[in-house]
């Protein structure tokens, strides 16, 4: 990669340090006008103004070199990429170098004048004042402003289905994702996954899914439109098709049915599943109310509510339990899993309840074991799992497709899968008689904010309900089973000595 890299002082003492992230892609005719435009102001404050020509097949390199040597902005860097990196590439390695370079603030400016450097500070106004980790220029919040600035009719129009297409999908209002004028807190684009992104123009898009992933800050500021005689590189069929499945593709992952290592930002959250048909509302309705309940693996709590909801008493243990879980339990061990005899040593439970526990177990059947001590007469083991066998999951074997995810059937901590037979199965085999089966749909309103209520969501969880009961194996996303402990004979012969004595 040429470089050509000049040092300055310009950042003021003890101020976050900006760097301006010009990329450029045959902008010879362009790039001087747009490094032009950029206010004095902005050429004071930042670090560096940083050129990144992706190999043009023009002289945009030698236009860069040229303004420097006539103008004398000292803190003005270029580098020529040796090879095409295409537009989400040679952003990645403009961010790249910013953070390695320790500036905290990365504005993206287009080289070839689109977008207006001219008002570039209002970007920059809220990381300064650290009220946003990004900061998008847009041109919709004002829409009539983008026609009048030229903006053909054809992209007004597609800007605005991608964009309410994505909002949709996202339960967002941002008036627009496809501007290439941004501001980024650089710390906040280091947590991110960003080499796992495309090179493409849907880049951008993805970062702003990420950038929502990550529960940061993203702030919207008005930007006036200028299009002129400057080429475009954009497929816009082909980029439609990206962003909406980039979108799909997150919500995928975000229901466990796909894994895409871009959006895989270690984030584990398990949101409450109350709906009549889904996972915490069946496992209650399993539970008389009133039961003593030992839950084995309370976690965040969302079950734990519920259960008390119902006048039970609930002991959880868990080796992190939540805040919630802590409150609402009457009591809540922390520990290991397979110390849970000794922690509930003295106690009898009507239910003990293990949600998604047992393939999270590396000897599910010894835990199984240890709890048959535990049940009070009559009592019962209420334990779910996901199914393994769902037809996603099939689909994807079928085509060649199998990745662990972050949450879901294929969490990347389950030890063991299991079918809703198998699963039943592993509770024969640790002694129990499995007296009844049920099953949980698909957590759907994560698909869509309109499936979170109404006459359609009920319709559709109730018509999955159905059919996941109607074939298991097939429809269902997580399996329930209700066992209660089989008679061990050598209690009986024990007891039996016990009386000769």
């Amino acid at each position: 990669m040429g470089r050509t890299v000049a040092s300055s002082d310009a950042a003021r003492s003890g101020s976050p340090s900006v760097a301006v992230l010009v990329v450029a892609y045959n902008a010879e005719t362009t790039l001087a006008a747009t490094l032009d435009r950029i206010p004095d102001e902005v050429w004071e404050l930042a670090a560096e103004v940083c050129l990144f020509d992706d190999a043009s097949a023009d002289r945009t390199y030698e236009v860069g070199l040229e303004y420097r040597k006539r103008t004398g902005r000292q803190n003005l860097s270029l580098f020529q990429n040796p090879v095409n990196l295409g537009y989400g590439g040679n952003q990645k390695l403009a961010y790249r170098y910013a953070i390695g370079q320790g500036h905290d603030i990365g504005v993206l400016l287009h080289g070839d004048g689109q977008y207006a450097p001219e008002i570039m500070m209002t970007l920059v106004d809220p990381l300064l004042d650290g009220t946003a980790d990004a900061v998008l220029g847009s041109r919709m919040l004002r829409k009539t402003d983008a026609i009048k600035g030229g903006m053909p009719l054809y992209k007004f129009v597609g800007n605005r289905v991608l964009t309410e297409f994505a909002n949709s999908l996202l339960a967002e209002r941002f008036s627009e994702y496809h501007t290439g004028y941004r501001a980024y807190d650089l710390h906040a684009l280091a947590d991110l996954p960003l080499e796992r992104n495309t090179d493409d123009f849907h880049f951008d898009t993805q970062v702003i899914i990420q950038l929502l992933a990550a529960h940061k800050r993203i702030v919207e500021v008005p930007i006036p439109t200028f299009y002129g005689d400057e080429e475009c590189h954009v497929d816009g069929i082909a980029y439609a098709r990206n962003v909406v499945s980039s979108v799909l593709q997150y919500k995928l992952h975000c229901l466990g049915l796909a894994h895409r290592p871009e959006y895989d930002l270690s984030v584990r959250d398990y949101p409450a599943r109350t709906h009549r048909y889904e996972l915490h509302e069946r496992m209650a309705m399993h539970v008389p109310p009133g039961s003593r309940v030992l839950e084995v693996g309370c976690e965040v709590g969302h079950l734990t509510g519920l259960l008390v909801e119902r006048n039970c008493v609930v002991h959880g243990i868990d080796p992190n339990p939540g805040p919630m879980a802590r409150s609402k339990a009457a009591a809540c061990f922390v520990g290991n899993f397979h110390r849970v005899a000794e922690y509930a040593a003295g106690h009898q439970y009507d239910r003990i309840v293990l949600a998604d526990v047992l393939e999270h177990i590396e000897e599910p059947e010894k835990l199984l074991r240890a709890l048959r001590p535990l049940l009070s007469d009559g009592g019962r083991i209420l334990a779910s799992t996901g199914n393994v066998a769902h037809w996603f999951v099939r689909f994807s074997l079928l085509a060649g497709r199998f990745h662990y995810t972050p949450r879901g059937i294929l969490d990347s901590t389950h030890l063991r899968l299991y079918t809703p037979d198998s699963f039943a199965q592993l509770l024969s085999d640790s002694g129990y008689r499995v007296v009844e089966r049920d099953v949980a749909v698909l957590p759907i309103e994560e698909l869509h904010r309109v499936l979170s209520d109404g006459i359609v969501a009920d319709g559709l969880r109730r018509l999955a309900y159905v059919a996941s009961r109607a074939m298991p194996g097939l429809m269902a996303y997580q399996t329930i089973v209700e066992a209660e402990p089989v008679p061990d004979p050598l209690d009986a012969v024990s007891s039996q000595k016990a009386l000769l004595k």
